[in-house]
């Protein structure tokens, strides 16, 4: 059986085993309870928010696109040439 993800602040990453739902972390003062709600919300992916994956995928695409282009642009001018 799997063992449960050490509960952490969302905020500054501190380790929160022990602490209630009403207590605030010790390290910033995040309120415990937000912490639970982001979690459950689950705005986050190996410590990467949604946002930032999102552009990620964006760039990458980007990139993709660009790449593609230009090799078939080049290939087409190869073409042409001979």
């Amino acid at each position: 059986m799997p063992t449960p993800p050490t509960p952490t602040c969302a905020k500054c990453g501190y380790e929160l085993t022990g602490l209630g739902v009403d207590d605030v972390c010790p390290e910033c003062g995040l309120e415990i309870s937000r912490t639970i709600a982001k979690g459950r919300r689950g705005r986050e992916f190996l410590g990467i928010n949604a946002t930032t994956a999102g552009w990620c995928v964006v760039i990458v695409a980007a990139h993709l696109i660009v790449c593609t282009v230009g090799l078939l642009l080049y290939m087409g001018w190869v073409m042409l040439s001979f």
